[in-house]
């Protein structure tokens, strides 16, 4: 996140499953920047559904006109560096 920086890219964190009081916890502990989000219970249960999440952590590389692009446990940070700076030209 850091190397990326002031170019058009957002990232977005969703925590599903957690209580959160624990997720707030978690957020002033780490001091995590980026966009973070709390699903309910429900909404989690939506999220993995719609997604396919059947596993954590999961990453999810949308475009910029809303499109998935790819998703999955596999999509580590450090690996897909060069696929977001692609997609940014």
């Amino acid at each position: 996140m850091n190397e990326l920086e002031g170019k058009n890219v957002s990232f977005v964190y969703v925590c599903l499953d957690s209580k959160e009081a624990g997720w707030k916890a978690s957020l002033d502990q780490f001091k995590l920047g980026g966009q973070h989000y709390f699903m309910t219970k429900d909404q989690s249960k939506d999220m993995r559904d719609i997604y396919e999440i059947r596993g954590i952590p999961y990453y999810i590389l949308i475009g910029k006109n809303g499109e998935v692009i790819e998703k999955g446990s596999h999509l580590r940070p450090n690996l897909v560096k060069e696929q977001i700076e692609g997609l940014l030209k």
